[in-house]
């Protein structure tokens, strides 16, 4: 609502509502209505004869437009008080000479109020967590036609591998096995932690008596920094079972890779595949306890102080849920 300059006093009318015969505009605004409706247009009533250029010049009009912005920035700054303060003592000669004020205050609130936006912005991208879960949210549909290859790796670089890294599945058929794992057998992780023996690590993932299935595999390997040298170049084999009994078997052609420089920190992710007919097909992990059907990984080439986890996300790990939601 615009305020009106220098409302005379004896534009304020008493109301004749036999209900409240001492009501004004003043203090009972609720009985009074729209202003307009009284008092007729604003600017019939405030407009060029009144206050425009035959009394006070063009310099003074633009006054009065600067007051009344004045006016409602102070309010923004100093609440109902510098407001009142304003309008009662001030007149149009106090908008000039508290013009500069007000301008700076409302400059230094501004100033402040962005600074603690930034601040807030910084926080959260520092914040991983949010972050990710955020990420997770938003991560974007995968067409069921869309291919995925069968490994990925971050923090190294492929060497060789038993398996073509142009080798692909459809995301449907990814799907389909998450499905299954949610349906038949629901768990949420198990990682097992790579024992080492001379000259490998031993990862040994034993599930429990009933059947566990699993879509995907994690393998994370990390050296602390001064016991790692750029370059270090480490293998994989191990033994991945199937759900038709039958096992995926890595050995005599493994996966190399070699940790890029100044990371010491590398994370393998890979689903396991049976061929038919010389063509790798997505194979749903199948592992248990008894009788023993355990997923086993070997990394060789690292240092004894080096660390390795095998981790075995159940449909109810994060990364099964975020990829399960992605895929239409």
């Amino acid at each position: 609502m615009k305020i009106l300059p220098l409302l005379p006093l004896s534009a304020i009318v008493n109301s004749t509502d036999a209900r409240a015969p001492h009501a004004d505009i003043s203090n009972a605004s609720h009985l009074m209505g729209d202003v307009s409706d009284d008092y007729g247009d604003v600017d019939a009533l405030y407009g060029d004869a009144s206050y425009g250029d035959a009394s006070y010049g063009d310099v003074n009009t633009a006054a009065l437009n600067t007051w009344d912005t004045l006016i409602g920035d102070a309010e923004e700054v100093g609440g109902p008080s510098l407001k009142r303060k304003l309008l009662i003592g001030g007149g149009v000669a106090a908008a000039g000479a508290g013009a500069y004020a007000i301008a700076r205050a409302i400059k230094q609130k501004r100033a402040k109020a962005a600074r603690v936006k930034n601040a807030l912005a910084g926080s959260g991208h520092a914040n991983t967590i949010s972050n990710q879960i955020a990420a997770r949210r938003l991560m974007g549909k995968v067409d069921r036609s869309a291919q995925f290859p069968f490994y990925q790796i971050i923090g190294a670089t492929l060497n060789s591998f038993p398996l073509a890294p142009t080798e692909a599945f459809a995301a449907d058929t990814l799907k389909y096995n998450m499905d299954r794992q949610s349906t038949d057998t629901p768990f949420e992780v198990e990682i097992a932690n790579g024992i080492y023996s001379a000259p490998q690590f031993t990862c040994t993932a034993v599930g429990t008596a009933a059947t566990r299935y699993y879509t995907g595999l994690f393998l994370t390997v990390g050296i602390a920094i001064l016991n790692a040298n750029p370059g270090t170049i480490f293998s994989v084999t191990g033994s991945f079972p199937t759900v038709n009994g039958g096992s995926l078997i890595i050995s005599t052609n493994p996966f190399s890779f070699t940790l890029r420089a100044s990371v010491y920190y590398a994370k393998f992710l890979m689903f396991p595949w049976q061929l038919v007919v010389n063509k790798p097909v997505l194979a749903l992990g199948a592992y248990n306890s008894t009788p023993a059907t355990n997923i086993v990984v070997n990394v060789a080439g690292l240092p004894a102080s080096a660390t390795v986890n095998l981790i075995v996300p159940g449909s109810l790990h994060p990364w099964t849920i975020a990829m399960r939601n992605r895929l239409i």
